[in-house]
């Protein structure tokens, strides 16, 4: 009994090739990049500490997130799905907005999204890379 419990243990370890790591639990925000395009070529970039910003999400598919307007700190809430490498934001407080997130990396401590949208004139767009911490 005792040898097979010692045999089992190295199948707990974090990141196993093979192996799901879960997107569940409290993401840091590290910092994150935004770049803008203006006729197809980069003009502006600028990368920002995280400061108290997170990604929350829980394992019945709701999350939360800190929203800071000029008034004060907001918390959005969501429910996410994920799918082909995409995580998906739906807002329960705000009808209607979804964003879209290309999952870059996702270990069981590291986590970063990519997210690109057209801006008022294509092919101009504003590009924003997160880089979140557990």
């Amino acid at each position: 009994m005792i040898a097979l419990l010692v045999i089992g243990l190295p199948a707990c370890k974090k990141d196993q090739p093979g192996r799901a790591v879960s997107i569940v639990g409290k993401w840091n925000l590290k910092d994150y990049r935004r770049q803008q395009t203006e006729n197809g070529k980069f003009t502006d970039e600028v990368i920002v500490p995280g400061l108290d910003e997170y990604l929350k999400l829980e394992a019945n598919f709701t999350g939360t997130k800190p929203y800071y307007s000029s008034l004060r700190p907001m918390i959005d809430s969501f429910k996410y799905a994920i799918a082909n490498n995409k995580l998906v934001l739906t807002y329960t407080n705000i009808p209607g907005t979804t964003d879209v997130f290309e999952i870059t990396e996702q270990t069981a401590t590291s986590l970063k999204l990519h997210r690109e949208f057209n801006l008022m004139t294509p092919p101009d767009k504003t590009v924003w890379d997160y880089n979140y911490v557990k």
